[in-house]
């Protein structure tokens, strides 16, 4: 196990327990197919969990801090590493390398030669990641020619410091539902290496997908300064939710034309502004039927429907299940 080969320090000096085998309280948290082990200190408790297959290894990792926390980790291992945000923002350094603040819902794809790590943590938070570290004969196995991704496995095959895109991505719903469907896969041992492998390589892939389409290749032609823009717009649409600012608004934040608004937007983010603030809205969605707190019909009022059966119709619509069904089996 990778954890094996590393050196994890505090900051404060505390003393970091590792346990192989998982306390009785920590039981709860396993999950089936996967391998445990477990840190913790008087300040947090770290669950890492892995999913072992041919040419990859991913790791679900959840922390619960009690005090405000820096961890750091080092050792001469190379990594490739699609990163996945789940919940809260993790910050800190990469051996100034990458910078690992993925918000929840956001992917990118590194290498580094070496592992130097330095992790933030807030006092009483929770987070969550699910990280694939992935041998490049995998990546090339997928079979796709994507010149952005020669490039990278180029400089891979230098030891040299390397990431797909100089920024993190959205995960669309496919990328996302693929994490749940590893952690919540109910079939036997025998199906489940192949399952795991399926679901790996179409995370891979559709992470692959959104990183390869340069802006050359729209029907139009995009400027840097429009490009810009876009992303401006993308960020507003976050920074405003729950509500929805209408197109006059997201043209002018852009500074940009309703039609380039329309053709650019789905171009970057493989989908359009409005489908963006609905992934937003169900992503919220999720997350507070996760909690468990809240009934169905008052999560839907959350997320701005009065009608249970319109949100129960569109959630299935965009994750191919009902909240019911979720609420009950669901985990990040």
């Amino acid at each position: 196990m990778l954890i094996e080969l590393l050196e994890i320090t505090e900051d404060e000096g505390r003393e970091i327990e590792v346990f192989q085998d998982l306390p009785a309280g920590m039981q709860p948290f396993a999950i089936h197919g996967s391998v445990p082990v477990l840190l913790q200190s008087d300040s947090f408790k770290m669950l890492l969990q892995e999913f072992q297959g041919k040419g990859f290894s991913a790791w679900y990792s959840r922390y619960w801090m009690e005090q405000a926390t820096i961890l750091r980790a080092r050792g001469p291992i190379p990594v490739l590493e699609l990163r996945i945000g789940l919940i809260n923002q993790l910050e800190g350094s990469w051996d100034k390398i990458v910078q690992p603040s993925l918000k929840p819902g956001q992917f990118n794809l590194s290498f580094t030669p070496h592992i130097e790590t330095k992790a933030i943590f807030d006092t009483g938070k929770y987070y969550a990641t699910f990280d694939i570290h992935v041998l490049p004969s995998l990546l090339e196995e997928i079979g796709i020619d994507y010149k952005e991704l020669r490039k990278f496995l180029k400089k891979v095959e230098k030891s040299s410091p390397a990431e797909l895109s100089d920024y993190p991505h959205d995960c669309p719903a496919a990328m996302l539902d693929g994490v749940q469907f590893i952690l919540n896969n109910p079939y036997s041992a025998k199906a489940q290496p192949q399952i795991l492998d399926w679901n790996i390589k179409q995370i891979l892939l559709i992470a692959l997908e959104m990183v390869a389409s340069p802006e050359h290749a729209l029907p139009i032609v995009l400027t840097a300064r429009e490009i810009e823009g876009l992303h401006a717009i993308k960020q507003f649409i976050t920074d405003s939710f729950p509500d929805w600012p209408d197109h006059t608004s997201l043209c002018r934040k852009g500074e940009i034309n309703e039609f380039k608004l329309k053709m650019g937007f789905k171009h970057l983010f493989k989908m359009t502004a409005y489908d963006y603030h609905m992934q937003l809205k169900f992503r919220e969605a999720k997350k507070l039927l996760l909690e468990n707190k809240e009934s169905i019909s008052a999560v839907a009022y959350q997320v701005g429907y009065h009608d249970h059966a319109s949100f129960s119709q569109e959630f299935k619509r965009q994750f191919g299940y009902t909240p019911t069904w979720f609420k009950k089996h669901g985990r990040l």
